[in-house]
């Protein structure tokens, strides 16, 4: 037992000189690279601000992200909208609407919008005659999507005929541990997020970064997970459909209107 501990101990002080040193050299010889992993990030961290539900995305922002090894195109419209080829503009605001909002899933990250599956709902609800407006955002829980939809609407002056909710298992943790709803009904997210210690350290270690870049390219973060079917709060009618999409397909439920 003993001679375990010993070994794990010097495997310890291995691995934390090794950090040690990854973030000295990171810091000074390699602070070019340092920095163009910042500039790179920039694409993420300006493209959401603060709002009474936390957060949303930035109105009429456009840039090029990067998802490991895929770079693909992200923009937003006026109302803070992620939007593409196919996505309703001011034109199509007479059109039936449909709501779709989520999640990082429902935003697309690491996707572009005309791959995403919110983007081919629109290209498929536009030869209809419909329009098909995505409202979700990364990190997002049920604490906000009612809050969104109620803004959304406010917004562009109409009442939504449908809505698609797609439920993450992570926002069961997010509600729970993330999210509170103060007395005046703002959403504020706690101080202390796991994610801050992550970009910390994917900003100033090498090591962290490569092993980073590794998995997005991995088969592993790719794996499929499900979505749970939800119906929006007061819906009358509800039934099952499935969504065909470049992820894996999600079952969701569509929700006649309902007073928001």
């Amino acid at each position: 037992m003993k001679k375990v501990l010993r070994v794990l101990g010097q495997a310890l002080v291995i691995v934390l000189m090794t950090l040690v040193v990854d973030f000295v050299l990171l810091a000074t010889v390699f602070s070019g690279m340092k920095r163009s992993w910042a500039d790179a990030a920039t694409a993420y961290t300006e493209a959401y601000i603060l709002t009474d539900y936390d957060h949303d995305l930035a109105p009429n922002a456009k840039s090029q992200r990067a998802w490991g090894n895929i770079v693909y195109s992200w923009q937003t419209d006026r109302y803070g909208f992620r939007i593409g080829d196919c996505a309703p503009g001011e034109a199509e605001k007479d059109r039936p609407a449909i709501f779709v909002v989520g999640d990082s899933f429902t935003e697309a990250i690491g996707s572009s919008y005309e791959k995403s599956f919110a983007g081919l709902m629109a290209c498929d609800a536009a030869k209809q005659g419909k329009a098909v407006w995505n409202l979700g955002v990364a990190s997002y829980s049920p604490a906000i999507y009612h809050r969104k939809i109620r803004l959304a609407a406010q917004r562009l002056g109409l009442k939504p005929t449908e809505i698609y909710v797609f439920l993450d298992l992570s926002d069961i943790g997010d509600d729970a541990n993330i999210y509170r709803v103060g007395e005046d009904g703002v959403v504020r997210s706690t101080s202390f997020h796991w994610f801050d210690i992550g970009q910390f350290a994917l900003d100033n270690f090498a090591a962290f970064r490569l092993g980073y870049d590794l998995f997005l390219s991995s088969s592993f973060s790719t794996a499929s997970s499900r979505t749970l079917p939800a119906c929006t709060r007061g819906a009358t009618v509800c039934t099952g459909r499935i969504i065909a999409s470049t992820y894996p397909p999600a079952r969701s439920f569509v929700a006649s209107a309902a007073p928001l």
